[in-house]
Parts: structure tokens; sequence; C-alpha cells
């Protein structure tokens, strides 16, 4: 196999020990190849984890953009043990897990109800709405409000509003999200990556150097193909969908807070 190693430490910091954001794109791969890079990922970095010392500080940040097949509620991918296992655990050491998707229908509970803060935006589908609330019910932040309460506040959510739901809050809180223009340009092709990669050094393990930014004219050549496409009318707000993350506890124990069951 080619290309840079696949070392958590070296993914997330320099030599300098200067924090770095690692992006993987699996765009281009089949579904089983996508299945299997991301189960392997998710493998390397609880593995990684569990070397690490507890602590009560973020020491990193793992999100995902469409979670979508990878924690489903019935059958079992090599994505999904690793996934609930960082969900249940990876607060004791410190790393934060984002989460992002459109059909939260399609997650496994127990992987949501090791959540603690939710960003719940307009769902489409009453099933959408029951698994949202099936998770919210067994965290230990509703214990004071029931699921009509809950169900009320996400049915009257409008555009570009979300509940957000913390353990750490007393109750739920609406929010609405500020005007994004967008020309909705789209994913990048893998052309375009090479363009924003030209005069980056590829990292090379754990002794990579700190590579330099992409060239102006690279940079430039790509902000001038989007706005030369066909600008479409301003987003009315981010894609509905829920995200989650789960993030060390406010408290200084490191142990994470074991949800209720029933």
């Amino acid at each position: 196999m080619t290309g840079v190693p696949l070392e958590i430490g070296s993914l997330l910091h320099t030599r300098e020990g200067k924090p770095r954001a690692s992006i993987f794109t699996v765009s281009h791969l089949s579904d089983n190849e996508r299945m299997f890079f991301i189960s392997m990922l998710l493998n390397e970095i609880v593995s990684w984890m569990r070397l690490q010392t507890g602590t009560s500080s973020l020491r990193a940040i793992l999100y995902i953009d469409e979670v979508f097949g990878y924690m489903p509620p019935v059958k079992e991918p090599p994505s999904k043990k690793p996934l609930i296992t960082l969900l249940k655990q990876a607060r004791a050491f410190g790393i934060g897990v984002v989460l992002a998707t459109q059909n939260p229908v399609d997650l496994d509970y127990k992987g949501l109800s090791n959540i603690g803060t939710w960003f719940i935006g307009r769902l489409q589908t009453q099933r959408d709405k029951d698994r949202v609330l099936e998770g919210m019910e067994r965290l230990e932040s509703a214990s004071g409000c029931d699921r009509e309460f809950l169900d009320k506040a996400i049915t009257s959510l409008k555009k570009r509003e979300f509940l957000l739901n913390n353990i750490h809050e007393n109750s739920p809180s609406v929010f609405t999200t500020r005007w994004a223009m967008s020309y909705l340009r789209g994913p990048l092709s893998r052309e375009h990556i090479k363009i924003l990669m030209e005069g980056r050094a590829p990292a090379s393990g754990a002794g990579a150097e700190t590579s330099e930014p992409a060239s102006m004219p690279a940079l430039t050549t790509l902000a001038k193909e989007a706005t030369e496409a066909t600008p479409t009318e301003p987003a009315t707000g981010p894609a509905e969908q829920i995200s989650a993350t789960s993030v060390p506890p406010a408290a200084t124990s490191a142990t994470p807070t074991t949800p209720r069951t029933s």
C-alpha cells in the first residue's frame, strides 16, 4: 500500500506538536471500499485512544458528515462496533465525536442514547422523529421533559431552527442559525483536490514536516471555476439534519455518564 501512513498521532499533530486537521474523502470509492476504509480508520482511532490517559479536556474531535450506513439499527457492519465504542468511551479520553445525518431512523438507538448534545432540525418523517425521541428519552437530561413536550417542540421547528438538547442544561432550547449565502458548488472532484493540494508536501508519518499552504494560483483557479458556475438562490439555511456530539463531561471526572435504560 502507498500513501500517508494511517497513524492517528501523526494525523493529529506535526512533529513539532502543532495541531492539524486531517480530512478523508471517500466520495470516489465504491460502497464496499468506503466501508473498508471507514472501518479501518475507526479501529485505528479506538486503538490509539486506548493508549491515551484519561482527561476532562478536549484532545481531539472525530467528525463524520453523513453517518448513514455505518451504524444501522439492525445490521452489524464492521464500522458499527468501533463507532459505538467511541460514543461510549471516547469522552473519557478527551475525544469528541460529531455525527451528522438526515435520517436518524437509520441509526442504532444504543449509539443515540450515548450522545450528550443534540442539534435537531426539521424532520420529514414520523419514523425519524420517533427514533430521535426514543434516543432522547434514554438520556438523563430528558428526565424533566416528557415525550409529548419534545414531540411538540420538534414538530413546531421552522426553517433554520434547531432544538438544542444538552445533558448539562436543565431543559432543551430552540435557536436560529444565521443566513448563509452559498453557490452550492457541490463536492470537490479528485482533480479539484489535486489543485488545492498543489505545493503541499504529503505527510510521511510522525516525522512529517508542516506543509506549506496551497499556492495562490491554484486557489484562484478553483475560486474562478466556482464563480463562473451559475449561482443559485441563497441557501435558506443548512441542510435539515441531526448532528450529535459526544464531548468530555463538564465535571472533572473522566468517567462517562451512564444513560438510563428505561
